[in-house]
């Protein structure tokens, strides 16, 4: 299957695709590890197309679903870059293989070479069948995310790491109601997401120590990207106030 029978296989689905140059695979190793892990947090398999490379004659090709990843215990700035594995469906091998790679995640080391006798497995393009009512693209979000973070530690230096994910508003609305059960400085949070909000909502979410964290709302359904809410998910009531009125201050003038 080529990348026109895939295009046409996914728009027959009523699904739109997300497709980053093919380049990046290899040159931009946090984006690519940044787009997975947005992707299967929300719980949406990507499609990867695989060049299989043998030492003699021509090279196969080959589909495989991106399912989920492991993470290791580094304190990245970008929680995505803690990605060490990935897991893959494969026909070929069977559901919940592990990958691992090095430098390049465009570089697989997995059941399938030692199978099938390859010499290299490439990850060669990254599909992402998506909803077509989704029309804030990852890579539109991504490019602004990085220079957004920095902003914000620069006003509150407790910002020690960040994430982005795509969810619904009814998962991120039970989210919230489980983090401030009971915590009265969150409660004035709960109103905005109980009137009429997207569906669809990306979180960019900035992490103050291990479990406090401020979010960005963005409505995934509209191409402008203009955050919709800000969330502060954090315990201490005088640290909350304090956090919002620095970033008021920066902001607001």
């Amino acid at each position: 299957m080529n990348q026109y029978q895939l295009f046409s296989f996914i728009k027959s689905l009523n699904l739109e695709v997300e497709y980053p140059d093919p380049d990046m695979l290899q040159d931009d190793v946090t984006f690519m590890k940044s787009l997975i892990y947005a992707y299967i947090k929300f719980g949406l398999p990507l499609i990867a197309a695989l060049r299989l490379r043998k030492s003699k004659g021509k090279d196969d090709h080959h589909v495989a679903l991106i399912t989920g990843f492991k993470l290791d215990h580094t304190n990245y700035e970008n929680k995505a870059d803690s990605i060490i594995q990935l897991y893959v469906h494969d026909d070929q091998v069977g559901p919940y293989c592990t990958v691992s790679f090095s430098r390049s995640i465009k570089n697989w080391d997995y059941p399938l070479k030692n199978a099938g006798n390859f010499s290299s497995i490439e990850m060669e393009e990254l599909f992402v069948p998506i909803y077509h009512k989704i029309r804030l693209p990852f890579i539109r979000l991504y490019r602004s995310v990085k220079r957004i973070y920095s902003s914000y530690q620069k006003v509150v230096a407790d910002i020690e790491q960040y994430e982005v994910f795509l969810t619904t508003i009814n998962r991120y609305k039970k989210e919230i109601l489980e983090y401030s059960s009971g915590i009265m400085n969150v409660e004035e949070n709960r109103i905005p997401l109980f009137t009429n909000s997207p569906n669809y909502i990306w979180i960019v979410r900035f992490y103050l120590g291990a479990n406090d964290t401020i979010d960005l709302v963005y409505d995934a359904t509209n191409p402008f990207m203009i955050p919709i809410h800000q969330i502060y998910l954090i315990r201490d009531e005088e640290k909350t106030n304090r956090v919002r009125n620095a970033l008021k201050e920066r902001f607001d003038n």
